[in-house]
């Protein structure tokens, strides 16, 4: 349900920080509106020269100025002044000095640097409060609340909470609004922090609880409030990945409402910043989504990227307020006055600490400690701060190392670039490790830890309470825009919300950065405010005059329609839009075509008022230029037997609503090598064109074309009779009689029933088994010209009686382990079973089962190891006793709690599985794997082993961290599969196959069944890439059946998939499913009417088949595709699984657009691969442009029709030439992955 959905706040971490106090020099004011005539200086006069008080005014006031007041002790007066006068007196001779009467302010109130950002880098007071700092305006935070006791905090004007928690909207338990709210408005007080517009009117609309969640609805119902409480704007400093259409509706009405909505884009980004991650509701078109700058005006390492990002503000440890007595943390190296992003470690000591930044690694050698402080000259009565690197130990075996050297702080640094999306941090390995007295300890970012590692770095570390600290994220960047929002729209009340949202745009500072991560750029106040300033309506407005009318070109269709354009005289710079109807008098094809601009109105603009529209009309001249009509010779659908069909001309390219009888005049004569009666085969149409004249359009005419006579269809009568057997394991059948005849055979013609197989409908026992007929071949001179019809196919019936009972077998081993021999391989006791049906998995109880080889436990470091040996003698004793062991299974199992487990066997023995075209199942705790035999080339080989086992510790953090980076979440652990062959000179890990194998990945005990996942593997790259897989159910446990062509780590994800914005397109389902499959990867810029490329198709079929390149060099076959492209390394496998092969002259045109019978082409080699059949051979024959179908794709096109997995445009056309649309490729590509998994 969608109000379950749950939102996460998008402040990213609290650091403390103790700020000095400042004094503020404010420089002269240079911006147009707010420059003074005159402004203070003090003047000095040389000490040796002696001047009178009417000597010293006369002088000033030669210049211009007054003398104010005067400074005897100091020979100095205060005189007032315009800047030109004070530059001409520096130079004057008896003066000693001229400055400006600096403005000095109460010492403890802190201008952020991101206020000085937007601000433009001016000194405060800001120039601009002297026009507005927001007045009048109604800024609702959507929060957390806001702390109302705060002291920095104005009073608010009102609020709302639609929580339900026990709490009201003016408290604040989180922190996070009143950080935001500070950022917005911290009050002019002489105290604490300076927001962006203190005078706003600010309203707390309370929607996310005390831990900083909420949901769909509860932010729904605060944007409600905010339009039933004529609100101005809305900050949303939160986020969630899970798309809401009724959250979508209702963002609309408030922008429709004229309320403007400013929202956080998200803290999911990564180092490249490549990827489209954007939250809702930032991804909304009706509210503006806002990226996070540092103080370098570089792009934040954590800011969410996407084409939807609008603009960027300031993210970065953006000091605000917070309720009283938070606990901080705040990390500063080298005296700098800015702090690094860090994260207080649970149960870290209170206090200060200074000194030196000592690396010591890992801190897991106390030795090594030791070395290292007397290399850096450290004694033991030295302050010093333990630099410690993450891994091997506890947070609190680290600690207690590095206090027990005598460490008086200490910094962790992360292992990877992020602290935010970690779980508790805590130095609480043990109950004893919470009374113990730990020094003050952070925990930053890998890069972070990189910056600061660098010798002789001097640090301080401070973690504490205070009402002020801190906060890094795109949730402090969004109010610094809604900030600026409400001084822009202060300044002119008339504007409307899409004005103001068009003034931040146009006026956001250009970064250099791509426009995924800045937007329009950085967001610029003082910019903004000019442009509205100079542009207030005029007394008098100027005639705007429209000159230069110029209409476009355009082809034949059937309308009126044009466009055009013109140009005016505004000053430049000056904002317009214009409205009006543009058409052509007379919509035929011709040159010099009159065309009317009429009904200009000057619509909107934020010059708008400052002219008046001089003329509402105008002409052009524009050419129509004739439609092409393309129109070739076709002929109806016809099979063997029928006379000679009526011939007509087909066409296509007429406007709509529109056809033949537009034409003038067409005259043709089409002629055909077709008699009446002619065998099956393709025939040639040629076609006379003896006059084509027709207004509006201009032909093209095909003038040749085939057509196929299809063979006849025969029904059968009569019926057959069928043997009695002894169960098998098999469908086959044997006939006793055939009472078959033909119906529908023409006079004259010679054909027969040649040969006939029947199969059981099913292979188990039973009685009156249907039979079915498999094959009928038919014989005869003309046997060729006809076909069986599929449909009323003769049944029959027969029994199948159950074998005599099997004797017992030999009971085996404890499955004790401890090295002891004998034993037999399966689950508890051990078990051993042959398996025919597909996936039919056995585990037997106790001893019972066959007894195949050898057990060898052993246990290290607390796991269990488990591995049996496949003894050949007892392989081939069972073998030699299954009356029907081709194709059978042998599956292997045990239910040992085992960390590894192995099979091994020598040469011989796989040899033995392999030519009986055996598969070896394997099954335990940790995995499973299917592995048909015959797929390996063991030729020299010694002897094989498989191996299960649960991947290395930085492994599987690895595949933790790459999960967390791609907003997934995991179902399943990760699971190494290997396979070792042995020969006399070392071993070879086969690491690929020929063909697919199957393997089985546990699903956690918490996965929802009803929920999608997808198999992946984990690759050297340190990327997932998506593999076939499905949900199977064993004994009750769930796993991940995935199909592979490797060996590695697998495991399973979950990406959740938002509605996507498709508005209901009818392949949004398979969209979808693609997306959650890491087959598509642009969800938000997927666009299904597109057409797709030919690489944009290999790679889909790539990505869904689970063929990948893992860091392996390679060489790029084709000479127009870049080894670094995009889409190389699917293109690279596709051409090494033969589902590409290119064009002869060595190119493979990745960016033309794939036509369908390419694209049928690339499917149907892709079927090959997995082994998917078809049934009806015969389909192709019932779509009438099958002909136009080229020679090198007809046998592809009809497998994959055959198949029923990829439709033409229509039941009876392929289009072999048209376009494929992405709609259609997704479409096709998931009924790949169904029909092979399904």
């Amino acid at each position: 349900m969608a109000n379950n959905r749950s939102f996460s706040l998008l402040a990213l971490v609290l650091t403390f920080v103790l700020f000095a106090g400042l004094v503020m020099p404010a420089t002269a004011f240079a911006s147009s509106y707010k420059d003074k005539e005159e402004y203070d200086y003090i003047v000095g006069f040389d000490t040796g020269t002696v001047r009178s008080m009417t000597d010293i005014s006369a002088e000033i006031a030669s210049h211009g100025g007054k003398v104010e007041k005067n400074y005897g002790r100091i020979n100095a007066s205060k005189v007032k002044m315009t800047k030109g006068a004070a530059e001409a007196l520096k130079n004057q001779s008896g003066i000693s000095f001229v400055e400006p009467d600096y403005p000095v302010y109460a010492a403890s109130q802190t201008v952020g640097w991101g206020v000085e950002k937007v601000y433009e880098l001016e000194d405060y007071p800001f120039p601009s409060w002297s026009v507005t700092s927001g007045q009048g305006i109604r800024v609702a935070v959507l929060d957390t609340g806001i702390d109302q006791g705060h002291e920095d905090i104005p009073t608010l004007s009102g609020g709302y909470n639609s929580t339900g928690d026990e709490s009201y909207w003016d408290t604040d338990i989180n922190g996070h609004g009143t950080h935001v709210a500070g950022i917005i408005s911290a009050q002019n007080n002489a105290i604490g922090v300076l927001g962006v517009s203190p005078a706003v009117d600010l309203y707390a609309v309370k929607v996310l609880d005390n831990s900083g969640s909420g949901s769909i609805s509860t932010i729904m119902d605060g944007i409600q409030w905010a339009i039933e409480n004529d609100i101005n704007i809305i900050n949303m400093s939160l986020g969630t990945y899970e798309y809401s259409y009724a959250l979508e509706l209702l963002c609309n009405a408030a922008y429709d409402s004229g309320i403007l909505l400013i929202a956080a884009a998200g803290n999911s980004g990564t180092a490249a910043g490549t990827e489209a991650n954007i939250n809702y509701p930032a991804l909304f078109d009706s509210v503006m989504a806002v990226t996070a700058s540092d103080q370098m005006n570089s792009r934040a390492y954590f800011s969410s990227t996407g084409i939807q990002a609008e603009v960027m503000a300031p993210g970065v440890n953006i000091l605000s307020t917070i309720p009283d007595d938070a606990l901080n943390s705040n990390l500063t190296v080298d005296g700098s006055s800015l702090s690094f992003i860090s994260k207080i470690v649970e149960g870290s000591g209170i206090g200060e600490v200074s000194g030196p930044l000592i690396d010591i690694g890992l801190a897991s050698d106390l030795g090594a400690i030791e070395t290292i402080l007397n290399e850096k000259s450290i004694a033991p009565e030295d302050n010093w701060i333990a630099l410690i690197d993450r891994g091997t130990l506890t947070f609190s075996e680290k600690v207690s190392n590095a206090m027990s050297k005598g460490a008086d702080g200490v910094v962790i640094m992360n292992d990877s670039d992020s602290i935010f999306d970690e779980a508790t941090l805590t130095l609480y390995a043990s109950e004893a490790d919470r009374e113990k007295a730990w020094i003050p300890t952070i925990f930053v970012a890998y890069q972070t830890g990189q910056d600061i590692r660098v010798d002789n770095r001097y640090g301080t570390v401070k973690v504490g309470y205070s009402n002020y600290g801190n906060k890094s994220g795109t949730s402090m960047a969004s109010p610094h825009v809604a900030a600026v929002a409400a001084v822009l729209w202060a300044a002119d009340p008339t504007l409307s919300n899409a004005d103001i949202r068009q003034i931040i745009t146009s006026t956001a500072l250009d970064l250099g950065l791509p426009q995924q991560h800045q937007g329009y750029g950085l967001v610029q106040l003082n910019s903004g405010l000019e442009l509205i300033l100079s542009s207030l309506e005029p007394d008098i407005q100027e005639p705007l005059i429209l000159s230069d009318f110029s209409a476009e070109s355009k082809t034949y269709d059937g309308s009126n329609s044009a466009t055009g354009s013109f140009s005016d005289n505004r000053d430049s710079g000056d904002v317009l839009e214009f409205t009006y109807d543009v058409e052509f008098v007379d919509s035929n094809a011709g040159p010099n075509k009159l065309v009317n601009f009429s009904n200009i109105e000057l619509s909107e603009g934020l010059h708008k008022n400052k002219y008046i529209l001089a003329t509402t009309t105008g002409q052009a001249i524009a050419n129509i230029s004739p439609a092409v009509l393309t129109g070739w010779p076709e002929s109806p659908y016809i099979t063997y037997g029928d006379a000679e069909p009526d011939y007509f001309m087909d066409f296509i390219g007429f406007a709509v609503g529109e056809g033949v009888e537009n034409l003038d005049q067409l005259e043709y004569v089409i002629d055909s090598d077709y008699e009446a009666g002619a065998p099956t085969g393709v025939y040639n149409l040629s076609i006379s064109t003896l006059d084509i004249a027709a207004l509006n359009y201009e032909f093209n005419i095909v003038n040749t074309n085939t057509f196929v006579v299809a063979p006849k269809a025969l029904d059968l009568e009569g019926g057959f009779t069928v043997s009695d057997k002894i169960y098998d394991g098999t469908k086959s059948a044997e006939i006793l009689a055939n009472y078959l005849s033909l119906l529908g055979v023409l006079p004259g013609d010679d054909v027969y029933i040649a040969d006939i197989t029947v199969a059981f409908l099913s292979s188990a026992t039973g009685n009156n088994v249907e039979v079915q007929i498999a094959d009928i071949v038919l014989g005869g001179v003309d046997a060729g010209n006809y076909r069986l019809n599929s449909e009323n196919m003769p049944v029959s019936y027969a029994d199948i009686s159950s074998p005599a009972p099997a004797p017992n077998p030999p009971s085996g081993g404890d499955f004790s382990g401890g090295g002891s021999s004998g034993g037999s391989a399966g689950g508890g006791g051990g078990s051993f079973e042959i398996v025919e049906d597909e996936l039919a998995y056995a585990t037997m109880e106790g001893t019972d089962g066959v007894d195949v080889g050898t057990i060898i436990e052993d246990e290290s470091n607390g796991e269990l190891y488990t591995k049996i040996i496949l003894d050949n003698k007892k392989m081939e004793d069972i073998i030699n006793d299954i009356q029907d062991v081709n194709g059978s299974r042998i599956t292997i199992s045990s239910d040992k709690d085992t960390a590894m487990f192995e099979i091994s066997m020598t040469k011989e023995t796989a040899d033995l599985l392999g030519r009986n075209n055996m598969e070896l199942e394997v099954l335990s705790p940790i995995g499973g794997y299917v592995l048909p035999l015959n797929l390996l080339s063991l030729e020299d080989a010694i002897s094989l082993s498989l191996v299960i086992t649960i991947p290395d510790e930085e492994t599987i953090s690895l595949i933790n961290q790459t999960i967390l980076r791609m907003g997934m979440n995991s179902v399943a652990e990760p699971v190494e599969f290997s396979l070792i062959i042995e020969y006399e000179n070392g071993e070879v890990n086969i690491d690929s196959f020929g063909g697919y194998t199957t393997k089985l990945v546990p699903l956690k005990e918490s996965f929802d069944s009803n929920r999608s996942f997808a198999g992946v593997v984990f690759d050297s790259n340190g990327n997932f890439n998506h593999l076939p897989s499905k949900l199977v159910v064993i004994d009750g446990k769930s796993y991940a059946l995935i199909k592979s062509m490797s060996n590695s780590v697998y495991t399973a994800i979950r990406k959740e998939v938002f509605a996507l914005d498709m508005n209901n397109h009818w392949s949004q389902e398979a969209v979808s499913d693609l997306v959650s499959k890491l087959v598509i990867t642009n969800p938000e810029t997927f666009k299904p009417e597109d057409n797709i490329t030919r690489a944009e198709f290999a790679d889909y079929i790539a990505k869904a088949l689970g063929l990948y390149r893992s860091g392996a060099d390679y060489r790029m076959t084709f000479s127009d595709v870049d080894s670094n492209s995009t889409f190389a390394d699917s293109i690279s496998v596709s051409v090494e699984h033969g589902i590409i092969e290119g064009y002869t002259d060595g190119t493979f045109k990745p960016n033309d657009t794939i036509t369908r019978q390419e694209a049928m082409t690339m499917y149907a080699r892709a079927m090959d691969l997995i082994g998917l059949e078809y049934k009806d051979s015969e389909r192709i024959l019932g779509y009438v442009d099958r002909d136009r179908v080229a020679d090198w794709a007809y046998e592809e096109v009809a497998k994959v029709l055959n198949a029923g997995v990829f439709n033409g445009t229509s039941p009876t056309t392929i289009s072999p030439d048209s376009t494929f649309r992405f709609a259609e490729a997704a479409t096709a590509i998931k009924n790949l992955l169904d029909r092979y998994m399904n």
